[in-house]
């Protein structure tokens, strides 16, 4: 089935999309987003054109819902001239909705009818795929093809976080690579290790984040060690009716072979965006996918000096936050004295807007907001801790922005609310720190690094873990010339330029890492 065959769902499709109407707000809640027709039939398609094998493929979704992945993969193998009947008495399905589960037999049914069979039936069990005693039902390395969209369970939100049982059950299931905070549909990730046969293919929607959190290192390390990477999918658009971004992975199981890890976006995944070297895509991240996706050029990673080398960086977690929140007041009205307390929103390159512009904090906005730093002390001495370390000279990064934003706050006065992270330096002043992390190649490598688990598609979100790790100029002339410029408020294409001397880049490369950098400073000098 090529793209164009495609582009028109299947009758059978009506019937899954007439269950998902049915859905209750708390469904979707509980991380059911039902798959769109191109999504699934374009991911089946990317599977089973990755199998060497071409006889009708043992195939399970673990987490079927209505059948979406079920009915697209059967269509695509069909259309590519195979048996109907064979198809389906390959297809398993699982779920731990029996409603779901009869509207996939239904679904499967219709098809079936469609194409001529009788008699034929999938293999559909209902329960929790994820658990030791449905395992016994489902025989591990029996499968060429496991895929599917599982739900999508973020496990630091309270309507979607498992039970202290639930948990229990997982680590045992699954060992340490279960444990933390990882999202529900890495747990299907690792599944599919278990139940995919020796070269058969593994196909799955997952959470974005799952290029690069930490929470779920495990699973592409247990990845990597049953396979191998062949392709991602990064879409550039949103794709489900929920607000989460999306991305797919396709994994072969045994020995690398192939040199390169393809990237592809559209729809239908029928866009090719380019290809990163396998090497470059160990179980620490998958940036790189996304990366290339949004069309970030890659830099050299330079030896040399890094920033944690020579600074300290220093983030607050959630005791921090409430803690200054609880003890927020407008400047004037504080009766204990106050620092300045400088979120996300308030930090633009080089800039600091606190007192210029409001910031909205704790589901309040505030003009000039400050903490009382006696009141913190007398309620949180850990915290009050916290907030005298960060009074100090320092350079203060935002998160959660399309290339790195950092200011410098050279009284040292004001703190950083929680996720922005402090730099402070005995080893350069905090304009050079500044300086250095406003490089454009900084940023280009930063998402390269750590891209992924940002809020949005574009979002670039970094740790004081991961800054520790961003390699310093190496042209120290160039450097001072990038401090000068700030100081002086010079056009950043000025600065841009002297940032990508100061990274030692050649002429193409600098070229296409300012014509990617610049539209995204620019509108805010």
């Amino acid at each position: 089935m090529t793209a164009t065959q495609s582009d028109r769902p299947i009758p059978e499709w009506s019937r899954i999309t007439d269950y998902e109407s049915t859905l209750s707000p708390q469904a979707r809640r509980s991380g059911a987003h039902y798959t769109p027709w191109p999504v699934a039939v374009g991911l089946s398609r990317r599977a089973l054109t990755a199998r060497e094998d071409r006889s009708v493929p043992r195939i399970i979704d673990p987490s079927c819902g209505a059948g979406a992945f079920l009915v697209a993969s059967a269509e695509v193998l069909v259309r590519g001239g195979a048996d109907p009947a064979e198809v389906l008495a390959n297809l398993t399905g699982i779920d731990v909705d029996g409603v779901a589960l009869r509207a996939a037999d239904g679904v499967l049914a219709a098809w079936a009818d469609r194409h001529g069979v009788h008699g034929e039936r999938p293999v559909l069990h209902c329960g929790d795929a994820l658990s030791s005693d449905l395992a016994a039902l489902v025989p591990a390395d029996a499968f060429e093809l496991v895929l599917g969209n599982p739900p999508f369970q973020n496990q630091l939100a309270a309507t979607s976080a498992r039970t202290e049982a639930e948990r229990a059950e997982v680590r045992q299931r699954f060992g340490p690579d279960a444990a933390g905070y990882a999202d529900t549909a890495a747990l299907f990730l690792l599944l599919a290790t278990e139940l995919v046969a020796p070269g058969g293919v593994i196909a799955m929607i997952q959470p974005r984040s799952v290029l690069a959190a930490r929470s779920t290192e495990p699973t592409r390390a247990r990845l990597s060690r049953v396979g191998h990477l062949i392709g991602v999918w990064v879409p550039d658009q949103q794709v489900f009716e929920a607000a989460v971004d999306v991305c797919a992975v396709v994994a072969k199981s045994g020995p690398a072979i192939e040199p390169d890890i393809v990237i592809w976006s559209g729809p239908e995944l029928e866009i090719t965006c380019g290809a990163v070297a396998a090497s470059s895509m160990g179980s620490g991240s998958w940036s790189a996918a996304g990366a290339i996706a949004a069309g970030v050029p890659s830099v050299p990673s330079m030896p040399g000096v890094m920033l944690g080398d020579h600074a300290r960086l220093i983030a607050g977690f959630r005791d921090e936050y409430y803690a200054v929140v609880e003890h927020l007041a407008e400047q004037g009205e504080s009766t204990s004295g106050g620092r300045p307390v400088v979120s996300v929103g308030l930090i633009e390159p080089a800039r600091i807007d606190w007192g210029h512009r409001p910031a909205r904090i704790g589901r309040r906005r505030w003009d000039r907001p400050v903490v009382e730093v006696a009141n913190v002390a007398a309620s949180n001495p850990r915290a009050a801790r916290w907030l005298e370390a960060t009074r100090v000279s320092k350079t203060l990064v935002a998160t959660q922005t399309r290339v790195l934003e950092a200011a410098e706050d050279r009284v040292g006065d004001m703190v950083p609310l929680t996720p922005v992270v402090a730099v402070i330096s005995d080893a350069w002043s905090p304009a050079a720190v500044t300086a250095a992390v406003l490089a454009p190649a900084a940023s280009a490598w930063a998402h390269w690094q750590f891209g992924g688990t940002g809020m949005s598609r574009s979002a670039l979100r970094v740790s004081a873990r991961q800054l520790r790790l961003l390699p310093m100029p190496v042209r120290p002339p160039a450097w001072r010339d990038m401090v000068r410029l700030i100081e002086t408020n010079a056009p950043w294409e000025e600065f841009g330029r002297a940032g990508c001397a100061s990274w030692d880049l050649s002429a193409e490369v600098s070229e296409q890492v300012m014509n990617w950098w610049l539209p995204h400073v620019e509108p805010l000098q």
